[in-house]
């Protein structure tokens, strides 16, 4: 884009003044103000620009395209330095090309160093500009600088020249304070700021540098601020410092990176416990509630076992979780060496997958239930009695891997992050992280492995436990239904398999117990599989065209991706997303919504969160007038956080 604009130089000429005012059919240039001011030992003068309508100059970095304002003395005796300061600019997208200038009115302040004995400036300067609406054009201007120094009266600043001081970003001034730039490749890095409540505040931020042309692209969460900086030579190639101007609507701040400044190790540990940590989470997720519960049955009988037997069980487990993450990551770095990326939970994507954990969790399922030695040759029953049941190491590896296979649809707060990371990282690093988030994952078994003892305080064997067994049982049914919806199975027909199971199960318990869980049961697939007969809004389908275009037009935008294998997605849909209060909000502020589905893998989805440092869902995004970069919002939402951000940004 950039030589295209470097082209038009060759059918348009320009104008030659000897003024301190310039006019054209464009815009209006003029030197401000009548007479020089002095600060902090420069002298300080203006270049005003008046653009007409629609019209736009640029910052000095342009953006995609465009060129910045520049100024030179056709004769600079006696001057030591020249600086044209640039105020805070805004962002443009014109025809899915992203820019970055100013449009109307526009002030560049310009200081000046001269020698002691210079006491007069009569001067000419050559200000070449370039200004664009459907076409660009490159203007050259020469305006006279005539001032006498006079220290003395040179105290007050133009009100014209103050208004816009106060937009140039402060150097340095510690406002925004960065924890750490990571090196993510030889052509990108990444800017992580220090941990605050960064939801509140409407973030803008721009970069700079001399040797390179650089893109940035803002990431803006609840708890975290980051931006990512792609430039367009080697990283190593880059001698001056790389300028951050940012502004959160009231503070100006422009921090200087140096390539010292830049890391590519110590970044690593900060990743590595947040995997941790959401590996830990991910214990408290309700897709691992199947498997946990049959482990914590499993415990529960053993617990007055030698404290041998709970070691070797646990540390099973701990093994099949790192055996399992292991093979992910191996899976994905197989994928990327071969040209295609995967997500996280990329397995739930797979149809061959879900009937394989489906059949497994029936199997427990009516194992838990009874039904094995009504149902079944002896020999039969005895077999799956034994894989559904099995006290030994080989059974605690597999519900190690088994667990580890059920995570994936739930997305625990820091697991995102740590995941996009790694993914866009090297294959050790991608390894590593998913080595950590295992050990978050395993550490409850990791902890019952060195300290048996601590299994004693679950509740001991007793009547309580046959109920417990039902209750597993009765979880497990509506797992398996749910994965049968995932498969795309249809509601009557999962709802009256779901009802042939249950009344066999009651006809063979024959108490109450068995009726009452069995209702509560068939309740709750009714209610996710039957649809909602609630009015409902249309979401349109993602289309990243249509949505460019929206953010174009300064519409205000709610962006969802989501999956049916997602859970933390559902229950975001069911609190949040289906309140009668954000739809009410949505109608009355005109909020366009937006949907992509991921339940199929889809490589637009996967492309367009990989933008965002995402890998995997949910991922919820609100673009508006202040802000088409868009802000990612927490993984798990509430109606006020969506309302709020959407109202900040309007």
């Amino acid at each position: 884009m950039k030589a295209i604009f470097l082209s038009i130089l060759l059918f348009f000429s320009f104008t030659e003044s000897q003024s301190t005012i310039v006019k054209n059919k464009y815009s209006k240039i003029e030197i401000i103000p009548e007479k020089i001011l002095k600060k902090n030992g420069y002298y300080l003068f203006g270049i005003k620009l008046l653009l007409n309508e629609g019209w736009k100059t640029y910052w000095k970095n342009p953006g995609e395209a465009g060129a910045s304002i520049s100024a030179n003395w056709v004769d600079n005796s006696g001057i030591l330095e020249t600086e044209i300061l640039f105020p805070f600019p805004k962002k443009y997208l014109d025809h899915g090309v992203t820019t970055i200038g100013y449009d109307k009115k526009v002030v560049f302040p310009v200081l000046i160093k001269l020698e002691p004995e210079q006491k007069k400036i009569n001067k000419e300067l050559v200000i070449n500009y370039l200004i664009c609406k459907e076409i660009c054009i490159p203007l050259t201007e020469k305006l006279n600088v005539n001032f006498s120094i006079d220290d003395s009266s040179a105290i007050k600043f133009d009100d014209q020249i103050s208004q816009y001081l106060k937009k140039i970003p402060k150097i340095d001034s510690g406002i925004f304070q960065i924890d750490e730039i990571i090196k993510v490749n030889e052509k990108k890095i990444q800017i992580l700021f220090k941990f605050g409540d960064y939801f509140r505040n409407n973030y803008e931020m721009f970069s700079f540098s001399k040797d390179s042309n650089s893109r940035l692209e803002l990431v803006q969460t609840h708890e975290r601020l980051s931006a990512f900086i792609d430039f367009d030579e080697n990283i190593n190639e880059i001698k001056t410092p790389i300028l951050i101007s940012i502004s959160d609507g009231k503070n100006l701040e422009e921090i200087q990176i140096n390539k010292e400044d830049i890391k590519t190790k110590s970044s690593l540990i900060y990743f590595l416990l947040l995997a941790f940590i959401g590996g830990l989470i991910l214990n408290f997720m309700p897709c691992v509630l199947p498997v946990l519960s049959l482990k914590l049955y499993s415990l529960v009988k053993i617990s007055e076992s030698q404290a041998n037997n709970i070691r070797k069980y646990s540390f099973a487990s701990f093994l099949g979780i790192i055996f399992s993450f292991i093979l992910l990551s191996l899976i994905i770095i197989l994928f990327k060496v071969i040209g295609t990326d995967l997500g996280w939970g990329f397995q739930f994507q797979n149809f061959g997958f879900l009937l394989v954990v489906s059949c497994i969790i029936f199997i427990f399922c009516i194992n838990l239930l009874g039904f094995f030695e009504i149902l079944l040759p002896s020999t039969l029953s005895n077999k799956l009695t034994s894989f559904a049941s099995e006290q030994s190491f080989r059974s605690y590896f597999l519900s190690g891997v088994f667990s580890t296979l059920m995570a994936t649809p739930c997305s625990a707060p820091f697991l995102g992050t740590a995941i996009g990371f790694s993914i866009t990282s090297s294959y050790q690093n991608i390894i590593l992280i998913f080595i950590f988030i295992s050990f978050g994952f395993a550490l409850p078994y990791i902890i019952s492995s060195v300290r048996p003892s601590l299994v004693s305080i679950l509740p001991k064997p007793g009547k309580w436990m046959e109920n417990f067994k039902l209750i597993l049982g009765l979880i497990l049914l509506i797992t398996f239904g749910w994965f049968l919806s995932l498969m795309n199975f249809n509601a009557f027909t999962i709802i009256t398999l779901t009802s042939i199971i249950l009344l066999y199960f009651i006809l063979l318990k024959r108490n109450q117990f068995s009726i009452i869980t069995s209702v509560v049961c068939l309740t709750i697939i009714s209610y996710f599989l039957i649809p909602s007969s609630k009015d409902s809004l249309v979401w349109q389908k993602f289309d990243e065209t249509l949505l460019n275009k929206q953010i174009e037009n300064g519409d205000l935008i709610l962006l969802d991706f989501t999956a049916s294998w997602c859970v933390t997605c559902q229950v975001n849909k069911i609190t949040t997303l289906d309140s009668k209060k954000l739809k009410d909000f949505i109608i009355q502020n005109n909020v366009k919504i937006m949907r992509g589905d991921w339940s199929k893998r889809d490589k637009d989805i996967l492309e367009f969160i990989s933008k965002y440092g995402r890998f995997g869902i949910p991922v919820n995004i609100v673009f508006g007038p202040r802000d088409g970069k868009g802000v990612i919002l927490p993984e798990i939402l509430s109606k006020d956080i969506v309302i709020n951000q959407l109202n900040l940004i309007k």
